[in-house]
């Protein structure tokens, strides 16, 4: 019983790019053995972790760069670095990251989803996550209409539609900072509408920010709600349709001080909460 709680810690799920959608994700069924070299363990307290690597061939697993002939067969270790033979090969030093709150995010996008995950989920190289102060509001602001009205031009279109979402285009877009009793009005509404979507909560949460963005009726009718859909999604090149969204572009938002402290970082089945095919399309990576 000991060793199953060990190792369950050690095992985690593991979201994909392509597996985030606005509001939950789709759970390929894929887990990581996170045997980071920042977290010294000893892999003889976790045998059936133990055993299965084995399976694959030590030499293999080796991170000394050599090649080794086995059963007749020549088989390349991984490339050399000072790391166990059963460790990952990056040293992932923010690890304790991933089992805080946090927003995940794809690295490229069409579709712009946002997920605010308490669930402790790892992510592959096709991600990245955001931690800090005030994560459930930034998820509901970065999924708004607000946002995608005013800011998805931030981030550079390449090839087929898809937006690159890095840290460096973030930093350069104003938000509004807020208190912990405004975050926490906002973390209720992202967990009810990530249990069970619907536009209504979607509108809402939009409503929820032109309050406290303090804009005029004119200003929120000229946003109005915008969503972009896979199933409208345009063709290579082309900017994904919007939907309720007219063509005039909305004037600033007022309040444009900076958000709270947050790091982003790139990281190396149930039907989920908030999942909603019919609104969101799969993106390629």
């Amino acid at each position: 019983a000991a060793e199953r709680e060990r190792t369950e810690k050690l095992i985690r799920k593991v979201l994909r790019g392509r597996d985030i959608r606005r509001y939950g994700y789709q759970w390929a069924g894929l887990w990581l053995i996170c045997t980071f070299p920042a977290c010294h363990y000893d892999i003889d307290d976790y045998p059936a972790v133990r055993e299965h690597l084995l399976s694959f061939g030590k030499e293999r697993l080796e991170q000394t760069g050599k090649t080794h002939k086995v059963g007749g067969a020549q088989v390349r270790s991984r490339k050399k670095t000072g790391n166990k033979w059963f460790e990952t090969q990056d040293q992932i030093g923010y690890w304790q990251d991933f089992d805080k709150p946090k927003i995940v995010y794809p690295n490229m996008t069409k579709f712009m989803p946002f997920y605010y995950d308490e669930e402790g989920f790892f992510h592959n190289d096709k991600s990245f996550l955001m931690v800090g102060k005030h994560i459930a509001y930034l998820t509901a602001f970065f999924n708004s209409s607000l946002f995608k009205k005013c800011f998805r031009e931030n981030f550079p279109q390449l090839q087929g539609g898809t937006r690159e979402l890095r840290k460096i285009f973030f930093d350069k877009i104003p938000v509004k900072q807020v208190s912990d009793e405004v975050n926490d009005t906002f973390k209720k509404a992202v967990a009810d509408i990530q249990r069970e979507y619907t536009k209504a909560k979607a509108i809402a949460i939009d409503e929820m920010l032109f309050d406290l963005y303090g804009l005029t009726r004119e200003e929120r009718r000229e946003i109005g709600f915008v969503e972009i859909t896979g199933r409208d999604s345009a063709p290579s090149g082309a900017v994904p349709a919007e939907e309720g969204a007219p063509a005039a572009e909305p004037p600033p938002a007022k309040t444009p001080s900076r958000a709270p402290a947050t790091r982003g970082r790139k990281s190396r089945s149930r039907a989920p909460a908030g999942y909603h095919p019919e609104i969101d399309g799969e993106d390629e990576e």
